[in-house]
C-alpha cells in the first residue's frame, strides 16, 4: 500500500471516529451521516455490555454514548 493511500485512509478514519476535519473529496453531509450511524452502532454494542446503564438512560442512551465518544 502506498504511503499516500495510507495517509488518506487514516484521514478518513479520523474523520469518522475522532471528529477530525472532513478530508478533501468527501461529502461532509454523507460523512456526518456515516459518523452518526457508527456512533449508534457503538451505543448498541455498549448497551449489550451495560444493559442497566442503558436502561437507566432510556431513550437518551444513544446521545449520551455519542457525546461521550465524540472526539475519542
Amino acid at each position: 500500500m502506498s504511503a499516500g493511500l495510507a495517509a488518506r485512509q487514516a484521514a478518513l478514519v479520523d474523520a469518522l471516529v475522532a471528529g477530525a476535519p472532513v478530508p478533501d473529496g468527501f461529502d461532509p453531509v454523507r460523512l456526518a451521516t456515516t459518523r452518526r450511524a457508527l456512533l449508534r452502532k457503538r451505543a448498541g454494542e455498549a448497551a449489550r455490555h451495560w444493559p442497566l446503564l442503558a436502561a437507566a438512560l432510556g431513550p437518551g442512551w444513544p446521545a449520551a454514548v455519542a457525546e461521550a465518544l465524540d472526539g475519542v
